[in-house]
Protein backbone atom coordinates (compact mmCIF):
# COMPACT_ATOMS: atom_id res chain seq x y z
CA UNK A 1 0.00 0.00 0.00
CA UNK A 2 1.19 3.48 -0.76
CA UNK A 3 0.64 6.74 1.08
CA UNK A 4 2.04 10.25 0.91
CA UNK A 5 2.98 10.06 4.60
CA UNK A 6 2.89 7.44 7.32
CA UNK A 7 0.83 9.47 9.77
CA UNK A 8 0.23 7.48 12.94
CA UNK A 9 0.26 4.05 11.24
CA UNK A 10 2.76 1.68 12.85
CA UNK A 11 3.80 -1.97 12.92
CA UNK A 12 1.15 -4.17 14.53
CA UNK A 13 -1.74 -1.76 13.87
CA UNK A 14 -4.98 -3.48 12.82
CA UNK A 15 -6.30 -3.65 9.27
CA UNK A 16 -10.09 -3.58 9.54
CA UNK A 17 -13.07 -4.38 7.36
CA UNK A 18 -16.43 -3.16 8.73
CA UNK A 19 -14.65 -2.45 12.04
CA UNK A 20 -13.54 -6.09 12.37
CA UNK A 21 -9.80 -6.75 12.41
CA UNK A 22 -8.89 -8.85 9.37
CA UNK A 23 -5.13 -8.32 9.32
CA UNK A 24 -2.27 -6.20 10.58
CA UNK A 25 0.41 -3.76 9.50
CA UNK A 26 3.76 -5.54 9.07
CA UNK A 27 6.10 -2.60 8.43
CA UNK A 28 6.55 0.64 6.51
CA UNK A 29 9.37 2.02 4.39
CA UNK A 30 10.16 5.02 2.23
CA UNK A 31 9.77 4.65 -1.52
CA UNK A 32 12.87 4.48 -3.70
CA UNK A 33 12.94 8.26 -4.24
CA UNK A 34 11.71 9.13 -0.73
CA UNK A 35 8.56 10.78 -2.11
CA UNK A 36 6.08 8.31 -0.67
CA UNK A 37 5.69 5.61 1.97
CA UNK A 38 4.97 1.93 1.36
CA UNK A 39 3.01 0.18 4.09
CA UNK A 40 3.12 -3.62 4.03
CA UNK A 41 0.14 -5.40 5.54
CA UNK A 42 -0.93 -8.98 6.08
CA UNK A 43 -4.58 -9.86 5.50
CA UNK A 44 -5.34 -13.09 7.34
CA UNK A 45 -6.12 -16.02 4.97
CA UNK A 46 -9.78 -16.38 5.90
CA UNK A 47 -10.36 -12.73 4.90
CA UNK A 48 -8.34 -12.45 1.67
CA UNK A 49 -11.49 -12.79 -0.49
CA UNK A 50 -12.62 -9.40 0.84
CA UNK A 51 -9.76 -7.58 -0.92
CA UNK A 52 -10.72 -6.84 -4.52
CA UNK A 53 -9.19 -4.80 -7.32
CA UNK A 54 -11.67 -1.98 -6.57
CA UNK A 55 -11.32 -2.04 -2.76
CA UNK A 56 -10.43 1.28 -1.13
CA UNK A 57 -8.18 1.80 1.90
CA UNK A 58 -7.95 4.70 4.33
CA UNK A 59 -6.07 5.71 7.44
CA UNK A 60 -8.33 4.82 10.37
CA UNK A 61 -5.87 6.06 12.94
CA UNK A 62 -7.19 8.45 15.49
CA UNK A 63 -9.48 11.38 15.23
CA UNK A 64 -10.48 13.58 12.29
CA UNK A 65 -11.65 17.11 13.06
CA UNK A 66 -12.88 19.80 10.66
CA UNK A 67 -14.08 23.27 11.51
CA UNK A 68 -16.26 25.40 9.30
CA UNK A 69 -17.39 28.94 9.98
CA UNK A 70 -21.05 28.04 9.35
CA UNK A 71 -21.01 24.30 10.08
CA UNK A 72 -19.10 24.40 13.37
CA UNK A 73 -16.84 21.63 14.59
CA UNK A 74 -17.21 18.20 12.97
CA UNK A 75 -15.34 15.38 14.71
CA UNK A 76 -15.27 11.85 13.34
CA UNK A 77 -13.58 8.67 14.48
CA UNK A 78 -13.48 5.29 12.72
CA UNK A 79 -14.30 3.38 15.93
CA UNK A 80 -13.22 3.39 19.56
CA UNK A 81 -10.74 0.63 18.69
CA UNK A 82 -9.30 2.73 15.86
CA UNK A 83 -9.00 5.71 18.19
CA UNK A 84 -7.03 3.60 20.65
CA UNK A 85 -5.11 1.32 18.27
CA UNK A 86 -4.97 3.22 14.97
CA UNK A 87 -4.61 1.30 11.76
CA UNK A 88 -5.99 1.02 8.27
CA UNK A 89 -9.57 0.31 7.24
CA UNK A 90 -10.94 -0.76 3.88
CA UNK A 91 -14.17 -1.31 2.02
CA UNK A 92 -15.19 -3.10 -1.14
CA UNK A 93 -17.99 -1.82 -3.42
CA UNK A 94 -21.35 -3.56 -3.75
CA UNK A 95 -20.15 -4.80 -7.15
CA UNK A 96 -16.79 -6.30 -6.10
CA UNK A 97 -14.02 -6.41 -8.66
CA UNK A 98 -11.78 -9.43 -9.23
CA UNK A 99 -9.98 -10.85 -6.23
CA UNK A 100 -6.35 -9.74 -6.03
CA UNK A 101 -3.30 -11.80 -5.24
CA UNK A 102 -0.48 -11.37 -2.78
CA UNK A 103 1.50 -8.18 -3.33
CA UNK A 104 -1.34 -6.13 -4.86
CA UNK A 105 -0.80 -2.38 -4.53
CA UNK A 106 -3.37 0.10 -3.20
CA UNK A 107 -3.29 3.78 -2.26
CA UNK A 108 -4.14 4.70 1.35
CA UNK A 109 -6.20 7.89 1.54
CA UNK A 110 -6.57 10.10 4.60
CA UNK A 111 -10.30 9.61 5.14
CA UNK A 112 -13.13 7.38 3.90
CA UNK A 113 -15.72 8.89 1.60
CA UNK A 114 -19.23 8.75 3.05
CA UNK A 115 -20.58 6.30 0.44
CA UNK A 116 -17.78 3.79 1.09
CA UNK A 117 -19.15 3.22 4.58
CA UNK A 118 -22.50 2.05 3.20
CA UNK A 119 -21.08 -0.52 0.77
CA UNK A 120 -22.17 -4.06 1.70
CA UNK A 121 -21.10 -6.60 -0.93
CA UNK A 122 -21.92 -10.26 -0.36
CA UNK A 123 -18.48 -11.89 -0.44
CA UNK A 124 -17.89 -15.41 0.81
CA UNK A 125 -14.82 -16.05 2.91
CA UNK A 126 -12.68 -19.08 3.67
CA UNK A 127 -13.33 -20.76 7.00
CA UNK A 128 -11.78 -23.85 8.56
CA UNK A 129 -14.11 -26.51 9.85
CA UNK A 130 -13.93 -30.11 11.02
CA UNK A 131 -15.85 -32.30 8.59
CA UNK A 132 -16.84 -35.78 9.80
CA UNK A 133 -15.98 -37.65 6.62
CA UNK A 134 -13.17 -39.82 5.30
CA UNK A 135 -10.26 -37.80 3.93
CA UNK A 136 -10.75 -39.51 0.55
CA UNK A 137 -14.18 -37.84 0.27
CA UNK A 138 -12.66 -34.36 0.47
CA UNK A 139 -12.13 -33.25 -3.11
CA UNK A 140 -12.01 -29.83 -4.70
CA UNK A 141 -15.51 -28.48 -5.31
CA UNK A 142 -17.30 -30.89 -2.97
CA UNK A 143 -20.37 -29.26 -1.39
CA UNK A 144 -20.38 -29.33 2.39
CA UNK A 145 -22.99 -28.04 4.80
CA UNK A 146 -21.60 -26.39 7.90
CA UNK A 147 -24.02 -25.22 10.61
CA UNK A 148 -24.10 -21.42 10.48
CA UNK A 149 -22.22 -21.48 7.16
CA UNK A 150 -24.71 -23.17 4.86
CA UNK A 151 -23.62 -23.63 1.29
CA UNK A 152 -19.86 -23.92 1.41
CA UNK A 153 -17.62 -25.70 -1.03
CA UNK A 154 -14.12 -27.06 -0.72
CA UNK A 155 -11.84 -24.79 -2.80
CA UNK A 156 -8.68 -26.81 -2.21
CA UNK A 157 -8.08 -30.53 -2.56
CA UNK A 158 -5.91 -30.68 0.55
CA UNK A 159 -7.27 -31.37 4.02
CA UNK A 160 -5.67 -32.41 7.32
CA UNK A 161 -6.91 -35.47 9.19
CA UNK A 162 -7.63 -35.14 12.91
CA UNK A 163 -9.30 -37.63 15.30
CA UNK A 164 -12.67 -35.85 14.98
CA UNK A 165 -12.68 -35.88 11.17
CA UNK A 166 -10.96 -33.74 8.59
CA UNK A 167 -9.99 -30.06 8.94
CA UNK A 168 -10.71 -28.51 5.58
CA UNK A 169 -10.73 -24.93 4.30
CA UNK A 170 -14.20 -24.20 2.95
CA UNK A 171 -15.27 -21.17 0.96
CA UNK A 172 -18.60 -19.78 2.08
CA UNK A 173 -21.09 -19.33 -0.75
CA UNK A 174 -24.02 -17.35 0.71
CA UNK A 175 -26.68 -17.97 -1.98
CA UNK A 176 -25.97 -21.51 -3.16
CA UNK A 177 -28.27 -23.54 -0.96
CA UNK A 178 -30.61 -20.89 0.41
CA UNK A 179 -29.83 -21.94 3.97
CA UNK A 180 -30.97 -20.18 7.12
CA UNK A 181 -29.28 -16.79 7.59
CA UNK A 182 -29.98 -16.38 11.29
CA UNK A 183 -32.25 -13.99 13.17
Amino acid sequence: MESGALGSIKKGDPVSYREVQVGEVLHAELGSESTNVFVHVNIWPKYTALVRANSVFWNASGLQAHFGLFSGLDISVESLEALLAGGIAFATPDEPGPQVGNGAAFRIVAKAKEDWLSWAPRIGRVVETVVHAPAAAMQKGVDILVPGNEGADLPEASADSVPEGVIAPAKHAPHRHGGHRGP
